[in-house]
């Protein structure tokens, strides 16, 4: 099982014809002073896997600081389903989830850690940056 595209945007989606629309990718949230609230944000992974490791498992999403305390209140969980992409490919899933108002207690690194079946199958990072005043002349 591996984790084949990570990222944040402003939104995304899957069409009918199983087509990953992205839309605004981004990796850092510009704020005045912490704590920084962002109104709205979606995580974005692709996984993919081999039919021998089966097609449901558990998936886990936290996100954390760069001293690996999670900012959620509870941790995300779900059950992943692959699906078939065609004859002798690999199995597919996506996940897109959308995170609302997600407040950041400080300026950093932050990550969004992905686990499946308790197993880190890796992280999504978003930095958090003090906006710099502009200067007056």
């Amino acid at each position: 099982m591996e984790l084949k595209l990570g990222l944040i945007c402003d939104s995304a989606n899957v069409s009918h014809e199983g087509k990953l629309n992205i839309l605004g990718e981004f990796n850092t949230i510009w704020g005045q002073q912490p704590p920084v609230k962002w109104p709205t944000l979606t995580l974005v992974a692709r996984f993919e896997t081999h039919a021998v490791e089966g097609s449901k498992h558990a998936l886990t999403i936290d996100v954390v600081d760069e001293d690996g305390q999670s900012i959620l209140d509870k941790q995300i969980t779900g059950t992943l389903v692959f699906s078939q992409t065609g004859l002798g490919r690999p199995l597919r899933a996506n996940v897109l989830i959308s995170f609302r108002d997600l407040t950041f207690p400080k300026f950093g690194a932050f990550e969004f850690r992905l686990l499946i079946d308790g197993r880190s199958l890796g992280t999504v990072a978003i930095y958090i940056a003090q906006q710099q005043r502009p200067i007056q002349a």
